[in-house]
Order: C-alpha cells, then structure tokens, then sequence
C-alpha cells in the first residue's frame, strides 16, 4: 500500500471509505487503494461487526465473525482472482444467533469445517470477566453448524486471579486453552469436560497474550503438535509435541 493521505495527522490509504467496516481487493495489482477496489463489508445491519474479538478464516477461507452480544456471520470466500487475491461476496453473508442465550459475551471461534462443528468459548450468563481481552469461562461446541446447530460440548474452564484464559484451540479429542501468565497450556477432553493434563510447560514459556496464540494439530500417528506464542522471551512460537 502506498500511502499519500493525511487526516489527523496520521497517514491513511488514499479512496479509504469514510466508514470503519471496509475491505479492498487490488484488481489491477498497482499496490494503490483505488476507488473501485474498496467496499464495505457491514452488510447485515442487526448484527455489530465492531464489537467482538471473535474471528476466524476457515479451512476453505470463509471468514466467521462472532460478536459479543448480536450473533456470528460468515463471509463466503469465493476463490481468487488473476492476480491471486482471495474474493468474498459480501452480499451473501449468513447469520447465527442460536448460540447467544448461553453466554452473557462470546469472545473465540474455532470452527471445524470437515465434521461442521463450531467450538465458542465465552463468558457464562452472570459471570464477570477479570481482565480485558479474555476467551472466557465457558466452552460449547454445536454439532450440525451450518444446517441444525445442536449443542453437543460443554466444557468449564477455570478463570481467576491466577488463570487468565486467552486462546483456545480444539484438535479432536481435545481442547486446548491458553492462559496469559505464566503461559500454560491446559488441556481438556471436550466429550467429558474434564481436563486431562496441565502440559506444555517450559522456562521459557512465561506470556500469552493475544486471541489466536496457540493452535493444535493432530498428526497421523495420533500425536499433536501444538504451537503457542511466546512474548515474554524474546517474541517467538515455541512447538509442543504431546505424546498420545
């Protein structure tokens, strides 16, 4: 992007729409935010796309939005265009709002595509968040997503003075939440809620702190790679393997 506007003192691209919810494709691949490449995205009016820390890009790179009180949407990718750049059709974005009585806020997405099972974490109705920025208290898990959203997880997770829980990630059988300080990883059995282990402790594994910093994975030979952020070293991604 080749900057050239200022408004407050602050460079912005030239043609930014004067609305905050916007998005640009680079049709004739120039580097420069011209006029008819941008657009606005905040197509579906009763939901707030600019209260929320819940994003997620899917397997098939459709975006999932959750917001904190009004529902989560998707916006369909549609593949790419000559110059490879990924196209969404704003126009047919879906909602959901199923999900909202069970939390007082949702604040994750983890959404698995291959068995159409969206994982929510957030706060439990009535509960109090003790910092900003928290994935919450409560994990749930609907089955049938895009087409009966049925609730089939349910999983607890601790959150006090000590334990700050920031990330998720599910890689099946397993939940697994990442906390602030001193960046423990805990994990968890989604089909009975218990947690199974507190794991992938190490010297220099002492902060997490933003929403997607741990991501697991399941190999073939049934072991899981698990990488987590590690700021409070340097900045850098530790990589776990945890033994089946």
């Amino acid at each position: 992007i080749k900057p050239v506007t200022t408004i407050n003192n602050k460079i912005w691209p030239p043609n930014q729409p004067g609305t905050q919810f916007w998005y640009w494709r680079d049709i004739n691949g120039n580097g420069i935010v011209d006029k008819n490449e941008v657009g606005n995205y905040d197509t579906i009016k009763t939901f707030n796309y600019g209260n929320n820390w819940a994003w997620w890009v899917g397997a098939t790179g459709d975006i999932w939005i959750g917001s904190e009180t009004t529902g989560i949407v998707k916006i369909p990718f549609t593949g790419f265009d000559s110059l490879g750049n990924p196209i969404y059709d704003v126009t047919k974005q879906t909602l959901w709002t199923q999900h909202l009585s069970k939390f007082s806020t949702v604040e994750r997405l983890d959404y698995h595509q291959d068995i159409d099972t969206m994982f929510i974490a957030g706060f439990k109705p009535h509960s109090t968040p003790l910092s900003w920025g928290l994935a919450g208290d409560l994990v749930l898990g609907f089955s049938n997503w895009t087409t009966n959203p049925t609730l089939q997880y349910s999983i607890a997770i601790p959150q006090d003075t000590n334990n700050f829980p920031v990330s998720i990630s599910v890689a099946e059988p397993y939940l697994f939440v990442g906390y602030v300080t001193p960046g423990f990883v805990f994990v968890y059995d989604i089909n009975s809620g218990f947690q199974v282990c507190c794991t992938l402790e190490a010297p220099q594994q002492t902060w997490l702190d933003f929403r997607n910093d741990i991501q697991a994975y399941r190999r073939s030979n049934g072991n899981y790679i698990v990488l987590v952020e590690q700021d409070g070293d340097g900045g850098k991604v530790n990589i776990y393997e945890m033994l089946q």
